[in-house]
């Protein structure tokens, strides 16, 4: 399994078993499509399927309601037309032609990200059922038994109550945590970079005892990639009509 978050460097990757995990920085998915290739699932923390007019992405809205203590974490994801835009304007634009409605500054910020992915997927169609969105904060709110109200990550107390979460599925995750930070530098990838992309990774392994819960199945775009959030529920408490 592989959980993977962008950071400044390029993309924060964690990967291997419980006994054996690594995480490495790379610079972008395409040079690493060998590593990709050598597991059976990744998740990733950047939107996959991208709307257009006749293909409406519903899953953040879904998402919010669910997580409404932290809603404001989850990004509008932008069309594909204001994705692949040349400026913050041009996409807006773009946006509005199809909503009606902008899009944040913090959603045109990771639309290099999201274009990444987005050709990477187009140019290598087998990976499409490999590569699965998920959104850590999503992911941390049913790794709880009870469900609490999460300091923000950008917080010494919020990294340290999303590294006990994770330490009640992963014993060894602190020690995991402690190698990584001490083999990287914080202007190449920030703490909560590392812990987004160790919650992704434990999904990963969960999901193979809890199985992968997705906000919304079998929702396609414009080119067939799934419109989905994955996660998982050990504590069965998601149920899709409340979205």
């Amino acid at each position: 399994m592989i959980g993977i978050d962008a950071c400044r460097y390029g993309w924060c990757v964690v990967h291997g078993t419980q006994s054996d995990v690594r995480i490495d920085l790379i610079r972008d998915l395409a040079e690493s499509k060998e590593l990709l290739g050598q597991y059976a699932m990744t998740l990733i923390d950047i939107p996959i399927g991208l709307p257009d007019r006749e293909h409406t992405r519903s899953v953040e809205e879904r998402a919010r309601k669910i997580l409404s203590h932290r809603s404001s974490t989850i990004f509008q994801t932008p069309s594909r037309r204001a994705v692949y835009a040349g400026s913050y304007e041009e996409a807006l634009a773009h946006h509005r032609d199809y909503t009606g409605k902008g899009i944040s500054i913090q959603s045109w910020h990771i639309c290099p990200k999201i274009k990444e992915v987005d050709i990477f997927l187009k140019n290598n169609v087998t990976f499409v059922n490999i590569l699965k969105e998920a959104h850590p904060e999503f992911c941390f709110h049913f790794l709880q038994k009870e469900s609490i109200r999460i300091p923000s990550k950008k917080t010494r107390e919020g990294r340290m109550v999303r590294l006990k979460i994770l330490e009640n599925w992963i014993p060894n995750v602190r020690e995991t945590f402690a190698k990584a930070r001490s083999n990287y530098k914080k202007k190449d990838v920030q703490d909560d970079d590392i812990l987004d992309a160790l919650c992704l990774w434990a999904v990963g392994l969960l999901s193979q005892q809890y199985g992968l819960s997705a906000v919304i199945e079998d929702q396609e775009d414009a080119i067939s990639i799934p419109m989905n959030m994955h996660f998982v529920d050990p504590f069965d408490r998601f149920t899709p009509e409340r979205g």
